[in-house]
C-alpha cells in the first residue's frame, strides 16, 4: 500500500510536553514518513506564565510541512480537562474530517480523546490507539504511593473517586477500537487477560527514543546550568511528573540512606507539579536541602542536556509499561535503576544495562544507588550497553517503522470491508 494517506493524531499531551504521551507522540512524529498527511489534533495547556502552545519555535527542526497542528482545547493538569477535550473532539474532529478526509486516527489510551466519537460513530474510519496506560495499574500505583488522599494531585484524586467508572468506559472503549499499540509485551498480556480484548488485535510495537537527540554528547555543553556546580558532585536524577504513582514515596525514603553515606549527593527532580509536599516529607527525614533539587519543567530540546547532568538515573514507579524517560536517559549513556514492573524487565537486563530492585523496596534502592555511585566502572558499564540497547531494539526508527505496518493494516482492512 501507499504510505500517502491522512492521519488524524489526537495529542491530549504534546508541546510543552507534560508527560510520557507527549514524548512519545513529538517523536513518532519527528519520524513518521514525510509523504504523509498529518493533523495533530491537541490543547493548549495552562503553563505558570499562560497558556503554552507548540510554536514553530519549540516543535523540533525535524517537523515537516507536513505536520499540521490544530489546538481545539484549553487545559490545566487535571483528570477533568479530558472531559473538556473529548467533547471538543467529538465537535470538531467531524469538522476535520470534512476539510482534510483523515483515512486514520491515532489515538492515546488512558486519555481516551476520541470515546465520545466511538460512542456516537460520527466517524467511520479505522482507529489506532497506543495503550499508554491502564487506570487498574494507575489506581494501584496510586494507592500502594501514597498516605494521604489530600496530598494527591487532583488527577490522581479523580481517577480514586471515579474508578468505577473509568474501569468501564476502559473497557468499552478499547473493545471499539480497531488495532491497538501495546508498547510491551506485559500490557498485551493485561490487554488479553484483564480487559478481554482479542489477541489478534494488539500490536506490541515498543516506545522508542532518538539516539541522535538523547547522546551522551550533551555533556560538552560548558554553559548549560553551570551555576549548579555539579562537576564534583554526585547527581541522582528522577525525571517525570511529581505525583504520588511515580513511586516518589518510595525514592523520597530512600534518599535520607543515600545522603547518610555519600553526603556531596544530589537528588535531582526534573518534572511539572507540586513538589512542595514531597519537600516537607523530606525535610521530616532530616535531609539537608544541598541534597535535594527541584528544577520543575523543561522542555524537550533541553531534555538530553538535563540527562547528561546525572551520573544515576531512578524510576520507582510501581508500574511501567515501556518508560520513554528510562529509554531517553539509556540514550544519554546514565546509568540507570528501576523498579522490577511492568515492561521494565524486557527492556533491563541487570548488571548488563541497567538494574532492578523490588518494586517499594526504598533499602534496596538506596543500596544500588549508593554502589553505582561509587563503582564508577560499573557505572559506566552500565550506561554504554544502555545506550547500545536502545539504538539496537528502542530507537524511534524502529517504532516509527512498526507503526507504519498498523496504519497500512488497519487502512488496507478497513478499505477491504468498505469495498
Amino acid at each position: 500500500m501507499k504510505r500517502d494517506f491522512t492521519i488524524c493524531f489526537i495529542a491530549p499531551e504534546f508541546l510543552p510536553l507534560w508527560g510520557g504521551v507527549g514524548s512519545y507522540s513529538v517523536q513518532l512524529l519527528e519520524n513518521l514518513s514525510k509523504e504523509m498527511e498529518i493533523h495533530v489534533v491537541t490543547l493548549k495547556r495552562l503553563l505558570k506564565n499562560g497558556y503554552g502552545v507548540a510554536g514553530r519555535s519549540e516543535c523540533p527542526p525535524t517537523f515537516g510541512e507536513n505536520i499540521h497542528i490544530h489546538y481545539i482545547s484549553t487545559a490545566s493538569d487535571t483528570l477533568f480537562y479530558n472531559v473538556r477535550f473529548q467533547f471538543s473532539c467529538l465537535r470538531e474532529i467531524p469538522k476535520l474530517h470534512d476539510r482534510y478526509h483523515f483515512d486514520l486516527i491515532h489515538s492515546h489510551h488512558c486519555h481516551m480523546p476520541d470515546v465520545l466519537l466511538q460512542l456516537s460513530h460520527a466517524l467511520r474510519i479505522p482507529t489506532v490507539t497506543t495503550v499508554h496506560n491502564m487506570f487498574k495499574w494507575m489506581r494501584t500505583s496510586i494507592l500502594k504511593q501514597s498516605t494521604n488522599f489530600q496530598n494527591l494531585d487532583r488527577s490522581e484524586k479523580g481517577i480514586l473517586v471515579f474508578y468505577p467508572m473509568l474501569k468501564y468506559l476502559e473497557r468499552f472503549y478499547l473493545s471499539n477500537v480497531q488495532s491497538l499499540i501495546a508498547p510491551s509485551k506485559n500490557c498485551r498480556e493485561e490487554l488479553i487477560n484483564f480487559l478481554d480484548i482479542p489477541q489478534e488485535k494488539i500490536h506490541v510495537i515498543y516506545n522508542g527514543v532518538n539516539p541522535e537527540i538523547f547522546s551522551p554528547n550533551s555533556r560538552d555543553d560548558p554553559v548549560f546550568l553551570t551555576d549548579l556546580q555539579l562537576t564534583s558532585r554526585p547527581v541522582v536524577l528522577f525525571v517525570g511528573r511529581i505525583v504520588a504513582q511515580k513511586g516518589l514515596k518510595t525514592l523520597m525514603a530512600a534518599v535520607p540512606r543515600v545522603a547518610e553515606q555519600l553526603p556531596n549527593v544530589l537528588f535531582m527532580f526534573v518534572g511539572a507539579g507540586d513538589f512542595s509536599y514531597y519537600q516537607r516529607q523530606l525535610k521530616e527525614y532530616g535531609v539537608s536541602n544541598e541534597n535535594f533539587l527541584n528544577l520543575g519543567y523543561f522542555s524537550y530540546l533541553d531534555m538530553p542536556k538535563i540527562y547528561s547532568l546525572a551520573n544515576v538515573f531512578v524510576l520507582p514507579s510501581p508500574h511501567e509499561n515501556c518508560s520513554v524517560s528510562l529509554l531517553e536517559a539509556m540514550g544519554c549513556e546514565i546509568a540507570v535503576v528501576a523498579a522490577n514492573v511492568g515492561g521494565n524487565s524486557e527492556i533491563i537486563r541487570p548488571y548488563h544495562n541497567g538494574m532492578l530492585f523490588t518494586s517499594e523496596n526504598s533499602k534496596e534502592l538506596a543500596e544500588i544507588i549508593i554502589q553505582l555511585i561509587e563503582d564508577a566502572n560499573l557505572q559506566k558499564k552500565l550506561g554504554l550497553q544502555a545506550r547500545r540497547t536502545v539504538i539496537e531494539k528502542f530507537s524511534v526508527q524502529k517504532m516509527a517503522a512498526e507503526t507504519v505496518k498498523v496504519y497500512e493494516e488497519a487502512v488496507g482492512s478497513y478499505r477491504e470491508r468498505c469495498g
